[in-house]
């Protein structure tokens, strides 16, 4: 246990449990609770299946898996899409934040022209780039279409075609994006990899339901697959 200055302006208490007790770590941690205190519950490996229906996850606000760090993390965002219940969430979601910031700012601009298909490329296994794939065929019903290298990091370049010409956000080093569009300079934009810290303390912002990443993960990556 760790209270006081060592700790923050917090308590910290780290339990090793074993044994029969480790089905049953709700009984542990209970009554460690304030009553009417918000919970949020962060898995960060080996997650559940049904994060709702986990005996810790049961008692939470909010439930915070991480596909990306997962052997299998696209099978696990499809097994997440199929239990989802409103309070869940994965921090491949606060991954792409910047990135859909980004690219609805590029289309908020003339010509405001549909789009025709987009393409996205990156890491593979990496699950933020299916989950912004999944975001882009809900919200411009298009086709998307995804490239995966073994070389890369993450998310490397997404390319919108419109009818006026294709708009390239290129991230080879996983620091700058250069954003390229017919008819202007090129812009360069800091977009550095997002460090688990940086996207966990996203999720920690709102403690209400996120009812994009439930659609996204619901419907869009259905839409996805099905395509």
């Amino acid at each position: 246990m760790r209270v006081g200055g060592d700790a923050g302006a917090s308590e910290v208490i780290l339990l090793r449990p074993a044994g029969p007790i480790v089905d049953h770590l709700d009984t542990l941690v209970t009554p460690l609770l304030l009553p009417d205190v918000p919970i949020v519950v962060w898995w960060p490996e080996d997650a559940p299946e049904d994060p709702s229906a986990d005996p810790l996850g049961a008692m939470a606000h909010r439930r915070v898996t991480d596909s990306t760090k997962e052997a299998s993390g696209e099978a696990m965002l499809r097994r997440l899409a199929a239990e989802h219940e409103p309070g869940d969430t994965d921090l491949a979601w606060a991954r792409v934040t910047l990135w859909r910031g980004l690219i609805a700012a590029a289309l908020d601009q003339p010509p405001y022209e549909s789009v025709a298909s987009v393409t996205i490329e990156g890491e593979i296994g990496h699950t933020s780039i299916d989950l912004l794939a999944a975001w882009l065929r809900l919200r411009l019903r298009c086709p998307v279409t995804v490239r995966r290298h073994r070389d890369a990091d993450a998310i490397t370049r997404v390319t919108l075609e419109r009818k006026s010409g294709p708009i390239v956000f290129d991230r080879p080093d996983g620091r700058v994006v250069t954003i390229s569009q017919p008819g202007q300079p090129d812009r360069h934009v800091a977009l550095p990899i997002r460090l688990l810290n940086e996207a966990l303390a996203e999720e920690l912002r709102r403690l209400d339901p996120d009812e994009m990443f439930g659609e996204v993960l619901t419907k869009g990556l259905a839409k996805l697959d099905a395509a």
